[in-house]
């Protein structure tokens, strides 16, 4: 975290508009399968495809319902990264190998995943915005959101901006592991006195292992958890500043699907 005002920042409360934006998407998806009975034989089809490991049967989508969908898809997964960060917070807190794994391995893999899932949220940030954006226009909506997207974006790289570029030297130059990581395999190392030379003390090697290990796993548990209350914000503020655009396509489509739901129920 950049200073103590973000640190702040992240312990407010949701807006109301987060939980208001998740409850219209779960209840126009339950219309779109229940209200349609085309439709929930297709899907059940497909999804009975995936369970027996039979042949892909796709999911016929006309071109009317795909803005829709895209942006159903879109938000859903935005929705899903906080709880990514929350299960890498676990990750980091649980080390399960049993020595199969070293503490050093453990830790680099869970930073990876959180680093990537930084790099994640903003690339999903972007999709959601394009994909309201093009279910407004599906339905004459004319918006610009340009202003709201630059300033998630924004608030995105104050939070995580150093972990977005720690990605990209790992992926396109050299590996970055953060210093208390590095600490943890170089001690490993140290421990190992593959000769049992008695003039190497590894007790004292191992007895800082644990130390560097207790450290390095607090501070990624924090980090992790930090993580997880600052993707919520910047997804509450993007959810904030574009409120009228995605309550007005979301009403639209289910004002369009009820009817239909209702004569089914009949």
């Amino acid at each position: 975290m950049k200073n103590k005002a973000e640190c702040r920042a992240i312990d407010e409360p949701l807006p109301p508009e987060f939980l208001e934006a998740l409850n219209l998407c779960t209840k126009l998806i339950s219309v779109r399968a229940t209200g349609d009975p085309d439709r929930l034989t297709a899907a059940n089809d497909s999804l009975r495809a995936d369970l027996l490991g039979d042949p892909p049967v796709p999911t016929l989508i006309s071109a009317a319902d795909q803005p829709v969908v895209t942006l159903l898809h879109s938000f859903l997964e935005l929705m899903q990264v906080p709880n990514h960060f929350k299960a890498m917070a676990t990750m980091v807190r649980l080390y399960p190998w049993g020595g199969k794994i070293s503490r050093s391995q453990h830790m680099e893999s869970c930073y990876y995943l959180i680093v990537h899932e930084t790099y994640i949220l903003e690339e999903r940030l972007k999709a959601f915005t394009k994909a309201l954006i093009e279910c407004a226009t599906s339905q004459s909506f004319e918006v610009d959101l340009s202003s709201a997207h630059k300033y998630a974006i924004k608030l995105h790289n104050a939070f995580f901006g150093e972990m977005v570029a720690a990605r990209g030297i790992h992926v396109h130059q050299r590996s970055y592991v953060p210093r208390e990581i590095k600490r943890l395999g170089t001690l490993e190392l140290l421990m190992l006195n593959p000769l049992n030379d008695p003039t190497i003390d590894a007790a004292l090697w191992r007895f800082l292992h644990r130390l560097a290990f207790r450290d390095a796993r607090k501070k990624w548990i924090k980090n992790a958890d930090d993580a997880s209350k600052a993707a919520q914000y910047v997804i509450g503020h993007l959810l904030v500043q574009t409120q009228l655009v995605w309550r007005t396509v979301m009403q639209e489509e289910l004002n369009k699907l009820e009817p239909i739901g209702a004569s089914t129920n009949l």
